[in-house]
């Protein structure tokens, strides 16, 4: 097992360890109605506004984020041991950044609109960097395998 290898391993374990954050929140940031009302608007102010719809959409781009960042660490482990492997896991990590790119933008409007907190954007950026390293590794790993 290259020096690669073992990197990949322990970022996607990494990755399903912030994975299975990230769905919790999501989880609860839908549970629990909206940012706002966390704040102490009534609900009927929340949806007067149209805050509580932007930070449910915010939540569920967070919840389809943390499926996939889930799914990408599974893939990360089971191809950390075969380099053969490595082509859907490279894909999903770029699809994980892009969409961690775009939660970001979505929960740093939310902030702004007071309906989010900036620890939301703050736990996309991190996903951001790991989803970007993975890609990093996954592209070390791939041109190792091709050359």
């Amino acid at each position: 097992m290259s020096g690669y290898q073992k990197t990949l391993r322990i970022t996607s374990i990494i990755l399903i360890i912030f994975a299975g954050v990230a769905i919790f929140v999501s989880i609860v940031a839908l549970a629990t109605g909206s940012g706002a009302a966390e704040n102490g608007a009534l609900a009927e102010d929340v949806a007067a506004e149209g805050i509580g719809g932007d930070f449910a959409f915010s939540s569920i781009v967070g919840l389809i984020q943390g499926g996939l960042q889930l799914v990408a660490g599974i893939v990360g482990l089971w191809a950390s041991g075969d380099p053969q492997r490595i082509g859907s896991f490279y894909w999903l990590s770029i699809v994980n950044a892009v969409l961690a790119l775009f939660a970001i933008v979505l929960f740093a409007i939310d902030v702004a609109s007071g309906a989010a907190v900036g620890v939301d954007v703050a736990a996309c950026v991190i996903n951001a960097i790991l989803s970007g390293y993975a890609f990093h590794v996954a592209s070390k790993i791939r041109a190792l395998d091709h050359a």
